[in-house]
């Protein structure tokens, strides 16, 4: 990996689906747990394999009254995460409230595998560049070409998949969207993709 990444178009879709198989394994979701980060998205999806994806990482952005609840709600989410042991983390898109909590974590975090859209310029776009090779030099962090892969889906494991969104312009349409069926039930993680910008294969399923 180069310090943006590993590019992930249709020329190398094959080996990247190998590879998220490889860490989750043949099973289940057993648990998705949805974290109170203010306006921003964290969430943990557990497997039967004992193996935990990450669904972005974020908290929202801090004002004077939200500065004690986004330092109570840092501290929490670093404690469960480092309790959980990440095996992968899975960015919707490159807006801090989705990725910030990783600038306070320890380096358990970052012995995990990622993947996020392909870098892109943006008012924090620095911050984003030297995280990308933080996580480049201590394991791998797979950047989706989603202009070239844009409404496709790009994992499926039959009970968990990620797709990318159908956005022309903006980070948040072309972000990923993670869909797992639990016990039979359907659950949608849009990241921020607004949903007309979802794929309608999406929702074949209910």
């Amino acid at each position: 990996a180069n310090e943006k990444g590993i590019k992930i178009n249709s020329n190398n879709i094959n080996n990247f689906n190998n590879m998220i198989s490889k860490i989750i394994g043949k099973t289940s979701p057993k648990s998705l747990k949805i974290y109170n980060v203010g306006q921003a998205s964290c969430n943990i999806i557990s497997f039967d394999s004992d193996k935990n994806v990450v669904f972005d990482i974020g908290i929202g952005r801090k004002s004077k009254e939200q500065k004690d609840f986004q330092n109570k709600a840092i501290n929490y989410n670093l404690k469960i995460l480092k309790e959980c042991r990440t095996d992968l983390v899975v960015i919707s898109h490159w807006h801090s409230d989705h990725y910030k909590i990783a600038s306070c974590s320890d380096n358990s975090l970052y012995k995990a595998k990622w993947i996020a859209p392909k870098l892109c310029a943006t008012k924090n776009g620095s911050n984003e560049l030297r995280l990308a090779k933080y996580i480049s030099n201590n394991n791998e962090i797979y950047l989706i070409e989603e202009d070239e892969l844009k409404g496709q889906k790009i994992f499926d494991s039959g009970l968990f998949s990620i797709w990318t969104g159908l956005g022309e312009k903006g980070i948040n349409n072309l972000g990923l969207i993670v869909t797992l069926n639990k016990n039979g039930n359907n659950i949608l993680l849009p990241g921020d993709c607004e949903y007309k910008k979802i794929p309608e294969k999406v929702f074949d399923n209910g």
